[in-house]
């Protein structure tokens, strides 16, 4: 994805495990991946103005030719598209500023139902 927009996504792994997040288009197409291991955070910047879905997986020993964990606890997507959006005035600029924690619990705004999960296969 070239990023040249305004937008910022911060993901903080809050599990005992590493995580491999996916920036995704409507059809599932992978935009951005990242690695973000236990307990750590990390900042997704210059996401450009439009609608992205959002997925997980959690596990142990990536393996970055088959695209997945070795050990796979689950995959995951979050419920509802995540909408960028820039407003400029003569003044400033605002944008969208998305925060999210990804914990180990009962009930969450993420689902660990039937989907696809992007491909991220080298």
């Amino acid at each position: 994805m070239h990023r040249d927009g305004y937008g910022l996504l911060t993901i903080h792994n809050k599990w005992t495990m590493d995580t491999v997040a996916v920036l995704t288009d409507a059809n599932v197409k992978p935009l951005v991946a990242v690695y973000i291991r236990a307990k750590d955070s990390l900042n997704i910047t210059k996401i450009k103005d439009g609608e992205y879905n959002l997925y997980f997986t959690v596990g142990n020993e990536w393996d970055e030719k088959e695209g997945r964990f070795e050990s796979i606890l689950g995959y995951y997507r979050y419920r509802d598209p995540l909408v960028f959006e820039t407003a400029e005035n003569k003044d400033d600029i605002e944008y969208s500023v998305f925060e999210l924690d990804l914990y180990e619990a009962d009930a969450s705004n993420f689902l660990p139902d039937q989907f696809q999960f992007p491909d991220l296969s080298s």
